[in-house]
């Protein structure tokens, strides 16, 4: 799935490409498409590097600028590294517009650009016109986490609002040198950690803030361009999908399953923590894996966070099947029974 979509976000940047040179060329997209596969042979580059070529020499925003500092500083293997870069923005951009709501762009974000720099986490902070903030999205932190963070009155002294209040970005080498409470801090207390406000013609929207899970090193300034391009994107996201400020503030989960995450990060065991997934009709279909401890360990060797958030039938689908797992749990949940037992399997497939 993860390979189908991003065939399909690169494919999304390879006809925004043959559209500008039907533009440029005044041909056909049949003839557009030819040209660009040929240039691209001779530029000894992939059709979607040159494809995003063709779009920054285009576009000139906040994007291609960031990729031409890498440019300037590209030479030899780090050439390779530029076109990397000016691929992952584009591609976040591309998924970012195409995403449904706020949650979606910021799962996009740290999936394309913050992951190849180091960032596990990042959260999107909507700015309300009382002083407020409220997390319109974020991806990498728990969601037990991310429940409690949901808003933040005025005046309360957060990573975030020092953005704000400073209206320029801060690159923390330490959280904990800084002493300021934030989302995920006691997951990566010594973490590196980004905030920068996102904003468009000289407004200021919210902010988007980044963790790290070892202490931050002084970056380059291509790097710094990156996240600024960034956060720019995710000011017109904020104008099309932040909450409102009258909205009720409600959490994503419910509260006893916060409860139940937080003891079973506290358990030397692995557990999970399942909560019930229903069809259109209103009927029993799957368990979404709300949490996972971090004793876990996925016998396919994928992290916990790609395991976090699937269906157990998605994750695991020979639960269904021998070890009759998936049928126990079903009546777990129809009864209200526990059931124990002394060992039992858990199949995944891998390959």
């Amino acid at each position: 799935v993860r390979a189908a979509h991003a065939e399909a976000e690169g494919r999304a940047l390879v006809e925004l490409a043959k559209g500008i040179l039907v533009e440029r060329l005044g041909c056909g997209p049949a003839q557009a498409a030819r040209q660009l596969a040929e240039l691209a042979e001779q530029a000894r580059m992939s059709p979607l590097e040159f494809a995003v070529e063709v779009i920054n020499q285009a576009a000139r925003d906040r994007v291609a600028e960031a990729t031409d500092a890498f440019l300037a500083a590209a030479t030899g293997a780090r050439a390779a590294q530029r076109e990397q870069a000016a691929v992952r923005l584009r591609a976040a951009e591309s998924a970012a517009l195409a995403a449904p709501d706020a949650q979606a762009v910021v799962g996009s974000l740290l999936e394309h650009a913050l992951r190849p720099l180091g960032a596990v986490a990042v959260a999107l902070w909507a700015a309300n016109p009382d002083g407020s903030l409220s997390l319109a999205g974020s991806a990498g932190f728990a969601p037990a986490e991310a429940s409690r963070w949901r808003y933040v009155p005025p005046d309360v002294a957060t990573v975030a609002r020092r953005a704000l209040t400073e209206r320029s970005g801060q690159w923390m080498g330490s959280l904990a040198e800084t002493g300021l409470p934030t989302i995920g801090r006691n997951a990566h207390p010594d973490g590196g950690r980004v905030a920068v406000p996102a904003g468009t013609g000289g407004r200021i929207h919210g902010v988007l803030e980044i963790a790290w899970p070892a202490p931050l090193e002084p970056q380059p300034p291509q790097v710094v361009r990156q996240v600024e391009a960034l956060a720019e994107l995710c000011a017109h996201t904020l104008e099309t999908y932040a909450p409102r400020p009258d909205a009720v503030h409600e959490p994503r989960i419910m509260p006893d399953t916060a409860e139940l995450m937080d003891l079973a990060d506290g358990l030397h065991d692995p557990a999970l923590v399942l909560e019930p997934h229903l069809d259109d009709s209103g009927r029993l279909a799957d368990f979404r894996i709300q949490h996972v401890n971090t004793r876990f360990l996925d016998p396919a060797g994928r992290p916990r966070a790609v395991v976090s958030g699937a269906l157990l039938l998605e994750a695991y689908p020979m639960t269904a099947g021998g070890s009759e797992l998936f049928q126990r749990i079903e009546r777990v949940y129809a009864t209200g029974e526990p059931f124990r037992a002394r060992r039992t399997r858990l199949t995944a497939l891998v390959d």
